[in-house]
């Protein structure tokens, strides 16, 4: 989600050519160099603001429970450490 709502690619992609690269990685120069790539999609440090534009109304969460995709077993595991 956060490449979705904190990057914009013109702005905060970032391309590394002429890397070493995976043995394994057929898109490779022979030299085993590659090219790689990154994504910045930080928030900004304070005191800078980022307005959190996104977020999903609570006549929608109230609908939600989180019992009906994780069985209650599971969530007593996660919760309780056990």
């Amino acid at each position: 989600m956060a490449i979705g709502t904190r990057s914009q690619w013109d702005k905060d992609l970032v391309v590394v050519p002429n890397c070493n690269a995976a043995g394994l990685d057929p898109s490779c120069e022979r030299d085993g160099m590659g090219t790689r790539a990154g994504i910045d999609c930080t928030k900004p440090l304070p005191p800078e603001v980022f307005e959190q534009r996104t977020f999903i109304p609570d006549e929608i969460m109230n609908q939600v429970s989180i019992e009906d995709y994780i069985p209650r077993e599971t969530l007593a595991k996660l919760t309780h450490g056990e």
